[in-house]
């Protein structure tokens, strides 16, 4: 038994405000990686234990010495196979950064699911560069509606030959039957700024993380919200803080 915490979206409400299209990127990229913390590593299959069926992959570090794959050459394929004790819901983790212009197609057990059929490896119109510097970060595609037991997914890479269109497949994975001791992974709100400034936008972001729980929670995995939002005091709690981080 133990316990893991995420505490993300401060920056993200600061700098993007209540943009759509950011909210979308941030909670693609945290239930990513809630899903890295909480699936069992006996329910994920990472790309680089996946079966290079034809074309080029390449093993990639970007994240994870042992973990992705990378193909920029049109019409590779990639097989990966996951199995799950519960019923409903599969996961793949994949690249996305600025400037990629790369696409896959996805199939589940032979056919086409109902969405996220083709992935694309960018913001989709909405920049990720961050005040960090950071250009790329990993997107999750959420699928419902399959059973206990095996599935096999087949990425093809869809994209023209270029090293712009870049594909990567990080996991796959699947939620388990939670059990007693259970180790849980906990996830922190977005807390108010000083003065309650930028009140709507990290209200927002706090609504969007206590979804994006509520939702993988609902799926069977051990993850909790953990509304710390509600303990700042948004007038006495930065005294001699910055805007964004109260000292407490």
């Amino acid at each position: 038994t133990g316990w893991t915490s995420i505490l993300l979206g401060t920056n993200d409400a600061n700098d993007n405000g209540t943009n759509a299209g950011h909210r979308a990127i941030f909670n693609s990229a945290l239930k990513a990686g809630i899903i890295w913390s909480a699936v069992l590593n006996t329910k994920m299959t990472l790309g680089q234990s996946c079966t290079k069926t034809s074309g080029t992959w390449t093993n990639d570090s970007t994240y994870s010495q042992s973990a992705a794959v990378v193909s920029s050459t049109n019409g590779s394929q990639l097989t990966c196979v996951v199995s799950t004790n519960s019923s409903g819901v599969l996961y793949a983790a994949y690249y996305a950064a600025d400037s990629n212009s790369g696409t896959m197609s996805v199939t589940i057990d032979g056919g086409t699911p109902g969405n996220d059929s083709v992935l694309t490896a960018n913001g989709n119109g909405t920049t990720i560069l961050t005040q960090n510097g950071r250009a790329n970060t990993v997107f999750l595609a959420r699928y419902t509606g399959y059973s206990a037991g095996s599935h096999t997914f087949v990425f093809t890479d869809t994209s023209a030959t270029s090293g712009s269109n870049v594909n990567m497949v990080f996991l796959v994975a699947a939620p388990y039957a939670v059990g007693t001791g259970t180790s849980r992974v906990l996830v922190g709100g977005v807390i108010p700024q000083a003065s309650d400034a930028n009140s709507s936008a990290t209200a927002a972001y706090n609504a969007d993380v206590s979804a994006d729980v509520a939702l993988l929670a609902g799926d069977g995995l051990p993850v909790d919200f953990v509304d710390v939002r509600q303990y700042i005091n948004s007038s006495n709690d930065f005294a001699g803080g910055t805007v964004l981080n109260p000292p407490i």
